[in-house]
């Protein structure tokens, strides 16, 4: 019963948690530590202030001309593609070959060293194109090897590197398959290392900028790609090699009219099956542009010269992404976003956000901040939870130019709000009860209760039902107990006064005969002396008995009276057999008639089992 009791004490207490917090008032000291509350992943965005959220269509950008058949111009350290031509496309991959040679070259440099490697004639055997003339026995070390390889992009060294590397020139294309696989370049294939048409290999743009991205974080490939000339010291079988860098990009290269000042990398080239490729890039300022292109021809008119739309675009697009695109601050650290209200509150009930960081992005020129970009503010609903913090994160508000995204920045609180205790606990409670876990365990909770109760109930009642049986049997045989005992002292009293009675009359009756002589026997001052006073009151007031003349408790006889014969003095008294007299004569003188003696009514008798209502008891 206590438990019911306390679990009915849980269920008021929650139910007195669940009124609305307005009614509940309560403060509490400002907290000076609680936990950062995480942004929340969903939630339905907001319309930001005038000044942060105002969507317009973004300005058209114009784009240059390209004449090469796939273009991609894409800025690194913005991850944003500023022009698409085909990038998806399947093409030859051609010169785009000897990067991924190049990144497992350097990758198994950084393992193993710059270890010696000597040509075999197996490796040089389908060594065909722009080459070192390398020998076969000739011994050199693999930097060597890399240098002409990414410099002079000569196909015998990205032979020879693939059988150091490989172990043999089928094991390392293996390797460039998966390699190729684990940094997600879905549609490309290699057949050979350094890039000649195969019917079978193919690759797209947009994979082999996923490879120029890895190999940019190689800095010995990036230093060695940059460089306008390379050398290779003498061997056993060769003096030294010097040699320019084929990329024409590259200043004081083979073509001043292709020069573009900080161009670096990545490699330059062609085949039949893919046309003029090259692949460069070029810091200016924040911005970082990559330039893939494939698909280029030879766009000169004579034969005295050459102008390869690669190049030409090249160099075309790296100025347009300079001039036509800046780096631009989106949004300053602490500006004004949002008002939220904040629940359970020992003080103030609202915040105001700020963005945490500034948030810069790349983009036209012509494009205005404050009217063209729009924000979508991300919080826990329309209010949060006290404790808040200053400088904590509460929110997340993303950027947009359009329908590109720009970048997202963290929303903080710009002051302390403190909790009230009380409120926190009632709304603990409150939580608890409406999660659906705490559902189903309340409800078990409250089955079991209620199936408690009922057995309860029913087993408190079966034992009233049993101690009130037990009860009343013990009532009952005390009620016989007592019975037995008044019965026994009613047939004791009774006997008692049978007895004291039957002494009375004897008495009275031997009274008579001893002085029978005499005129008034009664009124005899002797007569009265020889009858005591108590037998002779008994017999004079005593009431009539009736019923049989024998004792009840006795099946002994008595003899009637035997009346005397008439005589002087003597008065008789009737009796019958059977019958107690019904009526009693006094005792009068010879000649007198006798007188009817007044009834005397008795007291109560003692219950239903005596059948005489007026028995008088008698003392003893």
């Amino acid at each position: 019963m206590r438990q019911t009791g306390r679990r009915i004490a849980a269920l008021l207490l929650a139910a007195l948690f669940s009124l609305p917090g307005s009614c509940l008032v309560a403060r509490a000291e400002p907290e000076q530590t609680a936990p950062e509350q995480p942004a929340p992943e969903q939630t339905q965005p907001e319309q930001a202030p005038a000044n942060l959220a105002v969507p317009v269509e973004a300005n058209a950008v114009s784009h240059p001309e390209v004449n090469c058949t796939y273009a991609l111009c894409y800025d690194l350290n913005f991850e944003k593609t500023l022009l698409d031509k085909g990038a998806d496309a399947v093409i030859a991959p051609a010169s785009f070959t000897k990067l991924m040679t190049a990144l497992l070259g350097f990758e198994y440099r950084r393992d193993a060293g710059n270890v010696p490697v000597t040509v075999t004639e197996e490796m040089i055997s389908d060594a065909s194109g722009i080459g070192l003339r390398l020998k076969a026995g000739e011994e050199l070390d693999l930097d060597s090897l890399l240098k002409g390889l990414v410099v002079y992009n000569a196909n015998d060294a990205a032979l020879v590197v693939a059988g150091a590397v490989g172990g043999s020139i089928s094991a390392f294309v293996e390797r460039m398959n998966a390699r190729a696989e684990e940094l997600g370049m879905e549609n490309t294939y290699y057949s050979n290392p350094t890039g000649v048409d195969s019917a079978v290999m193919h690759t797209t743009l947009r994979d082999t900028l996923i490879l120029c991205r890895t190999l940019y974080r190689i800095n010995d490939y990036m230093t060695l790609s940059s460089e306008e000339r390379g050398s290779i010291p003498a061997t056993n079988l060769s003096e030294e090699r010097v040699f320019t860098n084929r990329n024409a990009l590259i200043p004081y290269s083979y073509v001043t009219d292709y020069m573009v000042n900080g161009a670096r990398g990545f490699v330059a080239g062609g085949t039949v099956m893919a046309g003029y490729v090259c692949a460069t890039s070029r810091e200016s300022g924040e911005a970082n542009t990559f330039v893939l292109l494939a698909g280029g021809s030879d766009l000169s008119e004579n034969q005295n010269g050459s102008q390869l739309s690669t190049y030409r675009d090249a160099a075309r697009l790296l100025d347009w992404a300079r001039n036509e695109y800046a780096v631009v601050k989106v949004v300053e650290k602490e500006t004004v976003v949002c008002e939220r209200k904040v629940r359970l509150s020992g003080g103030l009930d609202h915040t105001v956000l700020l963005t945490g960081s500034d948030l810069k992005a790349l983009l036209p020129k012509s494009v205005n901040v404050k009217e063209d970009i729009r924000t979508e503010i991300r919080t826990d609903g329309d209010s949060l939870d006290a404790p808040i913090l200053k400088g904590n994160k509460y929110g997340e508000a993303d950027l947009y130019w359009g329908e590109e995204k720009l970048g997202t920045v963290d929303l903080v609180a710009q002051a302390n709000v403190s909790i009230s205790r009380f409120l926190q606990v009632a709304d603990n409670v409150i939580r608890f009860f409406s999660a659906g876990p705490a559902r189903v365990f309340l409800i078990i909770v409250i089955s079991s209760a209620a199936l408690y109760l009922v057995v309860l109930i029913g087993t408190v009642y079966v034992q009233y039902l049993r101690n009130t049986k037990e009860r009343r049997q013990v009532i009952r045989e005390m009620e016989e107990r007592e019975n037995r005992r008044l019965r026994e002292v009613r047939r004791t009293e009774r006997e008692r006064a049978q007895r004291t009675l039957r002494r009375a009359r004897s008495a009275v009756r031997e009274g008579y005969r001893v002085f029978s002589g005499q005129s008034d026997v009664l009124g005899s001052g002797k007569a009265v002396a020889r009858v005591p006073e108590k037998y002779r009151r008994i017999a004079t007031e005593a009431p009539p008995r009736p019923g049989k003349t024998t004792d009840r408790l006795s099946s002994r006889r008595r003899p009637p009276s035997r009346p005397a014969s008439p005589g002087k003095g003597r008065q008789p008294i009737q009796t019958n057999r059977r019958q107690q007299p019904t009526e009693r004569y006094r005792a009068t003188p010879v000649g007198r008639r006798p007188e009817k003696a007044p009834k005397k009514p008795g007291p109560p008798g003692p219950g239903r089992q005596d059948r005489r209502p007026n028995v008088k008891k008698w003392p003893n």
